[in-house]
């Protein structure tokens, strides 16, 4: 059986086919083999992947990894955890995939490093920064994680650093600058806008531009479209506004090219605006969300005004934020409570601190009434 186990994991071109075969009938004969069954599992993985036919081949992987787990295999933890965090055969669930991911109990160190990685990675969608803070700080990151997941990892880090909650902006630098030695697209992207913004480091457009650059020549999206940005706008290069446009539409579904361009158009073309704006917007760009909130105001359309802010302030943008708050107070001044303590929540969920003075000044006033 090994030795099958092993020809079955070497085998390649049109042989899969054949040997996908001799795998399946042989996991009928032995149903409670979790070699053979996870062999032949790892082989729809293969069909995934287009190397061979098969029809539904991620579902097949799914409920072959789910009798894995079921047989105690352990190292098929690791693979149906990854299938619901990448959402390939099944629904993407994060909470199932921690569960997989933190019961591992063998002692196979690549998938071990690689599920640290993943731990990380989900942690940080589902916003447990805690947790994250916790993993990194009590361990030799270097040895728990592969080195080419390493610049991933410090990048996490340096995001969290810069979170309102976790503010470290030594720390942020540190782990950002870490992540750049192992030569990650997105740590170059971020230093390059602090140093464009100027306000957590120096400002220093040059070498903003210098590391926009680096990762637009790595086809890095973000970074292209904030080079396109400097060339718009003539920041420390000739200004070129032909080439700014001609690289945010080659970027047709990066939410900040589609803003820019939305933007670009805005006094221009009416149509065009409303195109590309709608099209960032659709993809969660705050400040494209914004920016339709502004519009639809102009035109004193309030739930459209309302609802588009609203979902700006969601994702972060500042201005949205604070103008909810100013908005909140317009309620209060007209005796629409309802509406005023709704916003106030918002704002100050979002980080307003002037709402969250307001509304727990409301609440202690609440409270003296009903004593």
């Amino acid at each position: 059986q090994p030795a099958l186990v092993q020809l079955y994991g070497h085998v390649n071109g049109a042989d899969i086919n054949k040997q996908i075969t001799k795998a399946e009938t042989w996991s009928r004969k032995h149903k409670n083999d979790p070699d053979i069954l996870l062999t032949t599992s790892l082989k729809y993985h293969l069909a995934i992947a287009g190397f061979i036919n098969r029809l539904n081949p991620a579902e097949l992987f799914y409920e072959k990894m789910l009798e894995c787990v079921n047989m105690n295999y352990l190292d098929a933890r690791y693979y149906l955890g990854l299938m619901y965090y990448h959402e390939y055969g099944t629904k993407k669930n994060n909470k199932l995939a921690l569960e997989l991911f933190t019961t591992y109990k063998n002692n196979n160190t690549k998938l071990i490093k690689l599920i640290f990685y993943y731990l990380i990675k989900i942690n940080y969608e589902e916003e447990s920064f805690d947790k994250i803070i916790e993993l990194t700080t009590t361990t030799n990151i270097k040895k728990k994680i592969d080195t080419n997941l390493l610049g991933e990892c410090y990048y996490i880090l340096g995001l969290i650093y810069l979170h309102d909650n976790y503010m470290n902006l030594d720390l942020a630098i540190k782990y950002i600058n870490q992540s750049i030695e192992y030569d990650n697209l997105d740590a170059y992207f971020k230093m390059g806008a602090l140093l464009a913004e100027g306000k957590i480091v120096p400002q220093d457009n040059k070498k903003a531009l210098d590391y926009f650059i680096y990762g637009s020549d790595h086809n890095h999206e973000d970074s292209i479209c904030n080079l396109a940005y400097f060339l718009y706008n003539g920041i420390v290069v000739n200004q070129n506004i032909e080439k700014a446009i001609q690289l945010w539409t080659d970027l047709s579904s990066n939410s900040n090219a589609l803003y820019y361009l939305g933007e670009h158009y805005a006094n221009l073309n009416e149509k065009e605006y409303l195109i590309h704006i709608q099209k960032s917007a659709d993809l969660n760009n705050k400040n494209a969300l914004y920016s339709l909130s502004q519009y639809y105001k102009k035109l004193n359309d309030e739930d459209n005004y309302i609802k588009h802010i609203e979902l700006a302030a969601k994702y972060g943008n500042k201005d949205a934020i604070n103008e909810i708050y100013k908005l909140a107070i317009q309620y209060k001044d007209d005796n629409n409570m309802e509406i005023y303590i709704h916003l106030l929540q918002l704002s100050s969920n979002y980080g307003n601190s002037l709402a969250k003075y307001d509304l727990n000044d409301y609440s202690r006033i609440e409270n003296l009434r009903n004593t």
